[in-house]
Parts: C-alpha cells; sequence; structure tokens
C-alpha cells in the first residue's frame, strides 16, 4: 500500500500543476467579451464541406450558407463528397453548391481538405471557411467573420453550439460540454491574447496563412487538433469569434459518443505525440512563448487525462484498504462533486442560453459524461483508432428555433 500511496501523491503533483495552470487561465474567461468593430464586406470566401454519405443534411448547411447576410458575390460554397454510397453530391448540387471532386483516395477529412484547397488556390478567395456536413450557420456569420478579418485576424474560430440541445442526455451533455469549451477555454484564451483551439469546424483561414504553411497539409484522424499545432508552430494567433455562430448536430446514444469520443481521443493523442517535439523545439526559440507553453500544457492532456483515471483508482484502493471511514468519506465526496457539478450544469445552460427545464437530462448526466473522458483517453492510449467513421446524422434541429448565447 505504501507503493500505491506514493504513486498517487506523484501523480497529484502532477495534476495539481497542470490544473493549476489551466485554472488561472480560466479565470479570465470573467473578462469583457471580445467584439469586433462593424466593417464594410469584403472578405471574399470559400466554403469547403467534406461530405461522405450526408445526403440527409447537407441541403441545410449549405442552404444556411446561401442564406447569409452578405455580398453573395463575396462567397461560394464547395462541397466535396467523397466515398459516398448515396446522393450526397447530386443533394448538394440541388442546394446550390458547387462540387470539388476528390481524383485521390481519401482516408481522413484532411485529405479532402488538402485537395480542395488545392483546387482552389489561385481563385483570388481572401479567406477559407471550413464546415461539416451537418452544421448550420448562423445568419450573420460571414458578416462577423470578416469584421474579424478586416480588424487584422488571419486565422478565425466560431463560436460552436448544439442544433439538437433536447433530444437526449447525450446530446444535451453534449451542449454542455462545448459551452464549457467556449467559455473556459475560447472566451479566456481570447482574453489573454493566446490562440483558440480549433476544435470541429466552423473556423476560417486567410490565404495569406495557407500559403505561409505550405497548403493543408495535416495527416491525422484529428486534423482540427493538428492544424491547431501547426498554427502555434506557425506563430499564428488562432483568434475566436463569438458573434459568429455554427451549429452541430450532436450524437444521441452513448454507444455512438463512445466511437466519437475514442476517435477524438485516440487522434489527439498521436497528435500530441507527432507535434510535442516540434513545439518544445519552438519554445526555445524568442518571440511568443507564452502561446507556445499554452499550446504545450493543451497537447498534455491525453496524459493528464490518463494520469486522473490511475490516481483515483489509487485513490480508491487506499480508501478500501482504509476501512469502511474513508469508503464513506469517499462516497461522500463523490455525491457532493455530482451535485455541485450538476449545479454548474444548470447554471451554464441558462447563461448559454437554452432552456434549464428541458435540458434536465443532460444536466442530470453531465457529471457522468465528464468523468467518462478519462478511461476512454486511458484507453484510447493503448488502443489506436485510425477508422474516420462518420457518424449517422439526421438534420434534426429544435422546432422552437436555434438557441442564441446570452454571453
Amino acid at each position: 500500500m505504501e507503493i500505491v500511496s506514493a504513486i498517487s501523491f506523484v501523480i497529484s503533483i502532477f495534476l495539481t500543476i497542470v490544473g493549476a495552470y489551466f485554472v488561472v487561465i480560466m479565470l479570465f474567461a470573467f473578462g469583457r467579451l471580445k467584439k469586433y468593430e462593424e466593417a464594410e464586406p469584403a472578405t471574399k470566401f470559400a466554403v469547403i464541406i467534406p461530405a461522405r454519405n450526408e445526403e440527409t443534411v447537407i441541403a441545410g448547411i449549405v442552404g444556411s450558407l446561401n442564406a447569409q447576410e452578405y455580398p453573395p458575390e463575396l462567397f461560394d460554397v464547395y462541397v466535396a463528397p467523397n466515398n459516398c454510397k448515396d446522393g450526397t453530391e447530386s443533394a448538394a448540387r440541388e442546394a446550390g453548391a458547387d462540387i470539388i471532386k476528390c481524383e485521390n483516395p481519401v482516408h481522413y477529412k484532411g485529405d479532402v481538405l488538402k485537395e480542395a484547397f488545392e483546387q482552389l488556390s489561385g481563385r483570388g478567395y481572401d479567406a477559407f471557411c471550413v464546415f461539416d456536413a451537418d452544421n448550420i450557420a448562423a445568419p450573420d456569420y460571414f458578416r462577423k467573420m470578416n469584421n474579424a478579418f478586416k480588424s487584422g485576424a488571419r486565422v478565425c474560430k466560431s463560436r460552436r453550439m448544439t442544433k439538437n440541445p433536447y433530444n437526449s442526455q447525450v446530446s444535451g451533455s453534449y451542449t454542455l460540454y462545448f459551452e464549457i469549451f467556449n467559455l473556459l477555454f475560447n472566451r479566456a484564451r481570447s482574453n489573454l491574447g493566446l490562440s483558440s483551439p480549433i476544435d470541429g469546424t466552423g473556423f476560417a483561414i486567410s490565404r495569406e496563412v495557407i500559403e505561409k504553411i505550405g497548403g493543408w497539409s495535416t495527416e491525422s484522424i484529428t486534423e482540427d487538433a493538428e492544424i491547431t499545432a501547426i498554427m502555434a508552430l506557425a506563430g499564428e494567433c488562432v483568434e475566436w469569434v463569438p458573434d459568429a455562430i455554427t451549429y452541430d448536430e450532436q450524437p444521441t446514444t452513448w454507444t455512438s459518443s463512445f466511437h466519437q469520443r475514442m476517435r477524438w481521443c485516440s487522434g489527439f493523442f498521436l497528435v500530441s505525440k507527432k507535434m510535442m517535439p516540434k513545439i518544445f523545439t519552438k519554445l526555445a526559440k524568442r518571440g511568443q512563448r507564452f502561446q507556445i507553453f499554452d499550446e504545450i500544457m493543451i497537447l498534455t492532456m491525453p496524459y493528464t487525462q490518463a494520469a486522473g483515471v490511475v490516481s483515483a483508482a489509487a485513490g480508491l484502493a487506499i480508501a478500501v484498504y482504509g476501512g469502511a471511514p474513508a469508503v464513506a468519506g469517499l462516497g461522500i465526496t463523490i455525491v457532493v462533486s455530482y451535485l455541485a457539478a450538476s449545479v454548474f450544469a444548470a447554471a451554464l445552460s441558462a447563461a448559454a442560453g437554452y432552456n434549464v427545464a428541458r435540458m434536465w437530462k443532460g444536466i442530470l448526466t453531465f457529471p457522468v459524461f465528464m468523468v467518462m473522458w478519462f478511461p476512454i483517453q486511458l484507453f484510447a492510449i493503448f488502443h489506436k483508432t485510425s477508422d474516420w467513421r462518420n457518424m449517422r446524422h439526421t438534420g434534426v434541429s429544435e422546432k422552437d428555433g436555434l438557441a442564441k448565447p446570452r454571453v
């Protein structure tokens, strides 16, 4: 038991240091929300939408883009069907999108984006936006992104919200998870002048930056995490644009959630393993050290979550060894933590503009959803996921309209 206690102590020191860093960063989330001044429409956008068997939802994203409050001559929408066995391409054409043909084999989404960027280079676009087929863009998405680019931004990340927050406890938990990301990761880093992690889609990159990094070059199953690290190496700050909103359709079952999060965790671990040495080399050089250090801390998250599982297991063993009082104390801690997390989830739901009464399933299961990240991450370290498994989308969104953020 002495060995278990020693291991637990060492791990707890590591977790405390990493945790303290993230807590300090998160405190800056409560500063004033960054706003971009209104600018005349001038940025010409090319939108790229990779799509695999997305016949049921592709018209939604294309329609929301073509209905933008932005001059139609200043943007073009391209859908890149790949490995499809349905009518994705014809549905995209009918919705008003142009089609990009993928001539090379496609294993990951990054393969699609690489080919799309190559085909669209030299066509006079100022910036490139990337969406998923299940997304919906708010009507003023381009206008808000244009404001950011005209203020000097070169890489922008939109605010990610949920299309189907009330469909199930799982989609509700995802909704709350991404609101934590919006508030405690993106908003905090925006207030500090740090780069926001690119999570998912709804981001835009200027032509100058794409040319600077030599085109799209991600090779992993989590291209968003990899391009975030590439931007850090290139010295580019990813700016969060909270007024530009992208809505995602989230999984509604625990099984689909497990497969998706396994892919994310496995891919993020491989990105961390690949990019960490390069990031450390960059840290040794002068300039933007805080931003580089922050990226290093983000890349440690797979190891931190895995260490959290080991620490929890060690704590459980120590409690059992300590007898009934220790087990009772551990039980009380778990119950109090669950209640506190649920109260926090309810407050976050209200602050984000969702209907708290309708979110009750997601609120009550949110603590379980978050705890599940730890064993999934530990398993992902030893189980490499290389299959880009397409999530089945239905296109379902709320009948009473999509939520709008209050903070």
